[in-house]
């Protein structure tokens, strides 16, 4: 099967891509391919501060592109490994990224099966069919080791001569957005060691030590959806004293970080300027990734449940907001105390407010926020209310029929309505 894959870059590749997504890619295929050593090497020029990446490559003593894996990277969409969250596309979203990708491997002798050295040179004129096509070279190679080598190089146009070298910048991407990952080695053990540039930045040690500053918690919650499927979620979550202010806050998916939590849900600061990070995984997201691997094909504001998204995100940001609360209410005691002072200082300023604002049980949100989300509602039910009045009224002319309950429903509600939009009069008057 021939790929056009201009078309298919444009097309699958969309949104903005983060130029170390490729990095993070190669390493979970790294992890799918059995290795626990992976080097990796970011080439860089330049001087001083302005020193750019023009290139990086990921290199890991796998198994090697067998067979299998050659036919499945000549397959769009194959479905190796699907059950591990891979999507069959990745080497399509890499090319947004850059113009070429090259692929070094070597496989293990097996008894008589000798070990196979490839090259694959991979761009958007790749055009090979099966493993005699143009760009991949295949020589019999007897090696009692095997190891897959990926360069990534040329920076597209959208990156070229814009993403600046920093090493400690680097480790951080790549330890927040693979820290599924990384907590799952930890909890389970596993032996796995990173280098950059050869030299060792993460073992099984400094996994732990470097998971240790964090101490990471865990919250679980069950959602049940279409025809009673149970859904599995954790929340991971870690909160510091730090007075920086900076949080992060995201929806992960077979080990990887693939967006930011909802606006619906986001945290927008912490009491006292804490810090925190905060991940949501589940093996349902694994099957919600889309191909640019930023998002999900199931739409956020998506409220039919169907048999493939048995569970949608507005009931999965419900929970997860009364997760985040809870958590904050235990962080913090005296939050009740003071986000009642906030409401209350509030309501000083816009009496008008007083029965939206006192509905606010969302310790997540800032003073601005919640004024904003309760003028939205004071002005939506001042709207409600007049259609319902004019409707009421039109249908007596013309039926010439009064229904009582209904007008003293109306009217109770306008009162309520109408009390408010007089002290907001008075207050405007008092400005």
């Amino acid at each position: 099967m021939k790929v056009n894959l201009k078309k298919a870059v444009k097309k699958l590749a969309y949104g903005n891509i983060d130029f170390f997504r490729p990095l993070y890619e190669a390493i979970i295929n790294s992890i799918q391919a059995e290795a626990d050593e992976i080097n990796i090497e970011v080439n860089h020029y330049g001087i001083g501060d302005e020193q750019f990446i023009n290139s990086y490559s990921v290199k890991d003593n796998g198994i090697g592109f067998t067979d299998e894996n050659i036919e499945s990277f000549l397959t769009l969409w194959t479905d190796k490994n699907s059950d591990k969250g891979a999507l069959g596309s990745g080497r399509i979203l890499c090319l947004k990224v850059f113009d070429n990708i090259l692929v070094e491997s070597q496989t293990k002798t097996n008894g008589n099966n000798i070990g196979k050295k490839i090259n694959i040179d991979f761009n958007v004129d790749f055009q090979a069919n099966d493993i005699n096509g143009d760009g991949i070279s295949i020589i019999n190679s007897d090696s009692s080791n095997s190891y897959t080598k990926v360069t990534y190089k040329n920076p597209t146009e959208k990156y070229k001569n814009k993403i600046k070298f920093d090493i400690d910048k680097l480790k951080k991407g790549i330890f927040f957005n693979l820290l599924p990952l990384f907590i799952e080695y930890n909890n389970n053990n596993t032996n796995l060691t990173i280098k950059i540039n050869d030299e060792v930045w993460l073992n099984a040690e400094n996994i732990k030590s470097e998971l240790s500053k964090y101490k990471f918690e865990e919250k679980e919650f069950k959602l049940i959806g279409k025809n009673n499927i149970a859904k599995e979620f954790k929340l991971y979550y870690t909160i510091s004293n730090d007075n920086n202010g900076n949080i992060k806050q995201f929806y992960a998916a077979a080990y990887r970080k693939i967006k930011e939590f909802s606006k619906i849900v986001k945290i927008e600061k912490l009491p006292n300027e804490a810090s925190g990070t905060f991940c949501l995984v589940s093996d349902y997201f694994n099957d919600l990734v889309d191909d640019s691997r930023e998002n999900f094909r199931l739409k956020e504001n998506e409220n039919n449940e169907t048999d493939e998204f048995p569970i949608v995100f507005p009931n999965i940001n419900k929970k997860l907001k009364e997760t985040l609360n809870s958590i904050i209410i235990e962080k913090f005691p005296n939050i009740k105390d003071e986000f009642a002072k906030t409401k209350k200082k509030i309501i000083n300023k816009k009496p008008y407010l007083r029965r939206y604002i006192d509905k606010f049980d969302d310790f997540t949100t800032t003073e601005n926020n919640i004024e904003k989300e309760a003028e939205k509602q004071f002005n939506e039910q001042f709207g409600i209310t007049k259609n319902k009045i004019e409707k009421f009224a039109n249908e007596i002319l013309k039926t010439k029929n009064f229904n009582k309950e209904r007008y003293d429903e109306i009217v109770n509600n306008f009162t309520e309505v109408g009390q408010e939009q007089l002290a907001h009069y008075f207050a405007y008057r008092q400005t």
